[in-house]
């Protein structure tokens, strides 16, 4: 169906077009034919709910603006790209440097302690199940699991 609106349309273009005479009218029903696509997409859009930034505000005065042309643009300009550039390389920076003052605390504990650590804080594992891979008894690791978890409330 829509194939055959289309031809229509086309056919009473080509008809203006052949006929050579543009009076007013005739002008105005070609304006209307060649926007009839554009238009329907639009009243297709509005019935959907889509908002369009095309519509003009304050459509008398003497400078007509679109509402597309009062939203800011995303894109940045050079030097704010420089500006947020500079603060993510100082934020890595600051992250990388408070790890490897982390890793140095870390370091300072006994080896057990690491272990307990990684283990239960890092790997999420069971107080029991770290147990038997370290080969000590459930009530060491609950022991040092005190010593450790003090130790973690530095690291903040």
């Amino acid at each position: 169906m829509a194939n055959k609106v289309e031809e229509k349309r086309e056919e009473a273009i080509q008809h203006f077009a052949q006929a050579g005479k543009w009076d007013e009218k005739s002008f105005h029903t070609l304006d209307l034919l060649l926007n009839q696509e554009f238009e329907n997409g639009e009243r297709r859009a509005k019935r959907a709910g889509v908002v369009s930034y095309n519509r003009v505000m304050n459509p008398n005065s003497e400078s007509p603006t679109e509402w597309g042309d009062t939203f800011p643009s995303l894109a940045l300009n050079p030097e704010e790209a420089l500006l947020l550039k500079e603060e993510q390389e100082e934020k890595q920076k600051e992250s990388s440097e408070k790890a490897a003052m982390i890793r140095k605390k870390i370091d300072t504990l006994p080896p057990l302690d690491q272990k307990i650590f990684f283990g239960l804080w890092v790997d999420k594992k069971k107080q029991k199940d770290l147990a038997v891979e370290l080969g000590v008894a459930t009530r060491t690791i609950r022991r040092r699991c005190e010593v450790v978890a003090a130790f973690i409330q530095t690291l903040r």
